[in-house]
Formats: C-alpha cells, structure tokens, sequence
C-alpha cells in the first residue's frame, strides 16, 4: 500500500496543484491520500483548496483537522449566528498566534461560506458537513496514529492543536502515550504529524539501562529529500514523522519547495519529497494579505 501524506496546504493553490501533479507522475500510483491538517490559514485561495482536496477523492476519515481549520469553523458558526467581532476573537483566541493569522481567518471563512452557499456541489456541502466534525487526531485502520499537533488529549480536544512535535521531549510524550495505548503497524508505533512546518524523523527507542525501561528519542534524522529510508531503523520501538507542508515550508536552509512525503508499507520505507511551484502566483495572489505571509513563502522560514 503506498500513501502521499500531505499537511499544511494553506490555502496555497498554486503549491498544492504542483504537488498533486507530482503525486500523479510517480509509479505506480498512490492507494490512497492522507491529509494531516490546516487547509486554511495564510495563503490566498482557501476555496480552491478546498475542492481540489475534495475532488481528489481524499477519503474523510484519512483527514485530522488543524488549528487554522479550526478558527475557520468558529468564524463560520459565528457568521452563521450573526455573533459580533469580539464573539469572533474570544473564539480563535489560542487556536492561531497573532492578529494577522486572525484576519486571514476571518477572510477565509466569509468566502468559504459564500461559495459553498452560493456554488458548492452536493458533495462538497456533503464533505464540509462532515469537516466540521473532524478530531484533532485518529488511529487509520492499520493502526497508524495520524495527527495535526499532539495527542496528549483526547480527540475531540482543541489542546491538541497547539502542540508542537518539534523536540525530542514533546515528541516523547507523544510517542509514549501512543505506545501506552497499544497502537501499533508491523508491531511498532507510528506516527504521523503536521503543525511544525518542517520535515521531520524522529526514532525512538527503549533506553533499558539501570533496570528500568526508558522511552528515548533520538534528534531528528539528517534527511535527503529524494531518498528512500527504512521506515523502522535498526532498534526502534517506534516513528515520528512529518511531511512538512505543502503550502508553507519552514526550514532551516530556506527551501521554499512544496513538501510532502510517500510511506510504502509494503516496502516498509518512507521518502521525503520537494517540488516547485509558481510561487510568483501565489505572491500575486496575496496583493491584498499581508506583506509578512508573503515573506515567509520566499523566505521558506
């Protein structure tokens, strides 16, 4: 079975389109598309995300829910309810960082909201009914915790969302209560997450010095984009992974490319992929927004 994971499209139209087109080329083709969170938020074209994702066939129950979905659901019920401006802040307070992520919010649920009352498809009303009522985090069918943030609470908790797998202790404490809850693929745990931004491996392992059992993880595995790696290295109890994002990628070398990643299990391996994308587009798309969005795309940080 081999799946393209993807997170943290943004609302980024031009980013994803190249993505998905990179997805279509490789052989053989992909089973199935899992999407790890943040549709919305930043970029200029939440709408025709929206339906590309939908139209892709992503299956509902292959999706988390992210923190800027989040805010754009609460902005929606409050449109919804005709609530006012400080209903609106109080509810998206904690769920994204700072004024301009909040307007871009709000801009993101009025439009969604128009064009789904206005040309929204049977399905993609059908899709968006059940959107809202996506966790924060779930175990797929093989037994594969698929996450936005954190699972520290349980699913239906926005405390998720605003845990960040970015270090060897938040990452244990994930990895440990998946460990604790028995999930497990090939008889180890794996993990996927979004939310940070930046490709990630993390392997953990069973420290069983001084007579107690130890869960330990190690820094972040030095990645090759491009290359095929052993999904469980030598001695591993266990996986942390993260795609980067789609939309946004945030990296320490400035890589504005697209991110996303291909897990093969039936080959037991996972691969890191980059493409360009018409990021010119996607600035010009965002005239209207805010200069430090765009900023950050060029930047890739």
């Amino acid at each position: 079975m081999r799946i393209a994971v993807l997170s943290d499209v943004h609302a980024n139209a031009e980013a994803l389109a190249s993505v998905l087109h990179d997805i279509h080329k490789i052989e053989p083709p992909m089973d199935e598309l899992w999407y790890l969170g943040d549709l919305f938020g930043y970029g200029p074209r939440p709408w025709a995300c929206f339906r590309m994702l939908v139209g892709e066939g992503v299956r509902i129950d292959r999706w988390v829910i992210g923190n800027h979905d989040r805010a754009v659901l609460e902005v929606v019920d409050c449109l919804s309810r005709n609530l006012s401006d400080s209903a609106v802040i109080q509810r998206v307070a904690g769920l994204v960082p700072g004024r301009e992520e909040r307007l871009t919010v709000e801009a993101h649920a009025k439009q969604l909201k128009l064009m789904l009352d206005r040309f929204g498809s049977e399905d993609e009303k059908g899709f968006w009914g059940q959107f809202r009522n996506l966790p924060t985090w779930r175990v797929t069918e093989q037994g594969i915790v698929i996450a936005h943030g954190g699972i520290l609470k349980e699913p239906e908790q926005t405390e998720n969302l605003k845990y960040y797998c970015d270090s060897p202790h938040t990452v244990r404490d994930c990895a440990d209560k998946a460990l604790g809850l028995g999930y497990r693929w090939a008889e180890r745990m794996l993990m996927l997450v979004g939310h940070t931004h930046q490709q990630a491996a993390w392997a953990c392992r069973m420290d069983r010095r001084g007579g107690a059992q130890q869960l330990v993880v190690d820094l972040p595995l030095c990645i090759v984009v491009g290359q095929e790696y052993p999904l469980y290295p030598d001695g591993v109890v266990g996986m942390v992974l993260n795609p980067g994002s789609v939309g946004q990628p945030r990296t320490e070398d400035g890589d504005h490319r697209a991110a996303y990643m291909i897990l093969d299990l039936s080959r037991c391996t996972v691969q890191f992929r980059r493409t360009e994308y018409d990021i010119q587009q996607t600035i010009a798309d965002m005239t209207p927004w805010y200069e430090a969005h765009r900023d950050r795309l060029v930047d890739g940080r």
